[in-house]
């Protein structure tokens, strides 16, 4: 059976209208703000630092290698021993080299004597010839064999000398004192000239080098002060200068090797192998400056630019503004963002985080 509905079209319309009557006016819809993250940009924020990083190391710092090839005898010195100028470090087998020298004595002895029987040789012939008793043939003879020994005599007194030489290479000492950084030989090894024995730090001074790109190598001369930080000491930082800067490129990047040294180490924390961070003042035509997080800049089809905050009002209260795009100009990357080089001003409030979310024109509060 089919129900049928009692309800006409027309009274159907107009309870539908009463309806959409009685539900009250439509809700507004709301407004969200969304949140982001900011920094001010002032002559404090300033990019007045340029910052490189590096490794401490000696100021004098020696690989050391045995002179001659041989089988490790003994190693006595440990890593991190305090050693005295003299000190040996290792040793070789040395009985092959003792050897050697034994044969060269007795080649000296055996020359020493044989030019001696030369020259009497030579004179017993030239006091022949000054009573005609010998021919000036037999004297030139003489004359010759007596220069023959004294010169196979000095080759030999030289052989002797390389012998001893040898010999006292098969020990391996330092000229002053030191401390054992490393030691890369065991006892019973094959060694030859050019197999690192040992790497010693003979002083109390520490340097670091650093890459410093070739746009801003012009700044940078011996004494130029610097302010170094350690990553190991994060409240510390020392006072340090250039001492070497170099004059060609090391070809990664066109980059120079710049070495600092730091002065005034009283600290026994710091020690070779630290990483570090070295920074130098602006020079005074980029003292301008600003350096911002690298997620704060926004590379777009006209070039690159940064999302800025513009306040609803000059209450230092308010937290909402809305977004501005500003052009700039890259400069240098460095340890703790890029350098902007132009494009923003002192007091501009720069988005560093959520600048995919938000667009020119948004309201946002930071």
């Amino acid at each position: 059976m089919k129900l049928v509905s009692r309800f006409s079209p027309a009274v159907m319309v107009m309870a539908s209208l009463l309806i959409g009557a009685c539900s009250g006016p439509e809700e507004e819809q709301e407004f969200i703000v969304r949140p982001v993250r900011t920094v001010v940009v002032n002559e404090d924020a300033a990019a007045n630092l340029k910052t490189f990083s590096g490794v401490s190391r000696s100021a004098q710092e020696s690989r050391l290698s045995f002179k001659v090839n041989g089988t490790v005898a003994s190693v006595p010195a440990n890593v991190g021993d305090r050693i005295v100028a003299g000190s040996v470090i290792a040793s070789l087998d040395a009985s092959t080299y003792d050897l050697q020298l034994q044969q060269a004595q007795a080649t000296v002895e055996q020359s020493r004597a044989a030019a001696r029987n030369a020259r009497a040789s030579y004179q017993r012939t030239r006091a022949l010839y000054a009573n005609n008793n010998t021919s000036l043939g037999d004297l030139d003879s003489a004359r010759a064999a007596s220069d023959s020994a004294s010169a196979q005599l000095r080759a030999a007194v030289k052989s002797l000398q390389l012998a001893e030489l040898n010999f006292s290479y098969t020990k391996l000492t330092v000229d002053v004192d030191c401390v054992v950084d490393s030691i890369s030989v065991a006892v019973n090894e094959n060694v030859s000239t050019n197999t690192e024995i040992a790497r010693v730090n003979c002083s109390d001074e520490l340097e670091i080098e650093i890459a410093v790109p070739e746009s801003i190598i012009g700044d940078f001369s011996n004494g130029k002060a610097a302010k170094i930080r350690f990553d190991a000491l994060d409240s510390s930082e020392f006072s340090g200068r250039v001492i070497e800067v170099g004059v060609g490129a090391n070809g990664l990047g066109s980059t120079f090797p710049v070495t600092v040294l730091l002065e005034a180490n009283s600290n026994s924390d710091i020690r070779p192998g630290l990483a570090a961070s070295v920074s130098f003042e602006n020079s005074a035509d980029t003292r301008g400056d600003y350096l911002l997080p690298l997620s704060a800049v926004v590379q777009g089809s006209e070039g690159a630019f940064v999302y800025v905050v513009n306040p609803l009002s000059n209450n230092e209260l308010e937290s909402e503004g809305t977004i501005g795009k500003k052009a700039v100009s890259l400069g240098e990357l460095q340890t703790g963002g890029i350098e902007i080089k132009a494009g923003l001003s002192s007091g501009d409030r720069v988005v560093v985080a959520g600048v995919s979310f938000v667009r020119d024109g948004l309201l946002v509060s930071f």
